[in-house]
């Protein structure tokens, strides 16, 4: 005997099982009854397959656990079975919960996201990565140097073009006070006074 209403529900989003099949499997003994009205629900919350459901409960995993499972992969748009892989590997369903939310702040994929944590970067370290990184250094490049040194070289390289802009601004303005070329003062600059401005300056005041 199966009650009513589960026999309805059946017939409504389970097309491709048939009732005839279900009351066999809850005759047969094989197969709890709750199992079958727990994987039935399911599968029409979820949109999940039956078959899938009922035997993942007869391997004895909790309805809540494949609850979390189902509805995960929905929210993905991926099958059940792919995040099966990863929660195989160790990943925790959480984590992959997270890597999902990280990946759409980020405008990014999830699964790059995932992929990134199982590689030993936190989560701190992959954000920063994905928001640091240009046309130049691409965020995987950056976890693979380490977000802290890719700062540090970033700091020097901001502060060397720094230097060659207050470098260039200098010799402009001794090149107009003493009347020479720009050539002429970085060739100074560069030979005999030996990166010294305050040598650069001093050679024209002479000669001035």
């Amino acid at each position: 005997y199966m009650p009513l209403h589960i026999a309805e529900l059946t017939m409504d989003a389970l097309e491709e099982v048939g009732i005839s099949d279900l009351l066999a499997l809850v005759q047969s003994g094989e197969y709890e009854f709750a199992d079958v009205r727990t994987a039935l629900r399911y599968a029409v919350r979820f949109d999940s397959d039956f078959e899938d459901a009922l035997s993942r409960l007869a391997a004895g995993a909790s309805p809540g656990e494949i609850g979390q499972l189902y509805r995960t992969a929905q929210e993905l748009g991926v099958d059940p079975a792919e995040l099966d892989a990863y929660l195989a590997e160790g990943v925790r369903l959480s984590d992959i919960k997270h890597a999902a939310k990280s990946a759409d702040q980020l405008g990014i994929d999830w699964v790059d996201v995932l992929a990134a944590v199982e590689a030993g970067n936190s989560w701190g370290d992959i954000k920063q990565a994905y928001q640091l990184a240009d046309e130049n250094m691409s965020a995987e490049e950056i976890l693979a140097m380490g977000v802290k040194e890719y700062r540090k070289q970033a700091r020097e390289q901001d502060r060397a073009a720094r230097q060659v802009t207050k470098d260039q601004r200098t010799a402009t303005q001794i090149a107009n006070k003493f009347g020479v070329s720009e050539d002429a003062v970085w060739a100074l600059y560069n030979g005999s006074c030996e990166f010294n401005w305050g040598c650069v300056r001093k050679h024209y005041q002479k000669n001035k």
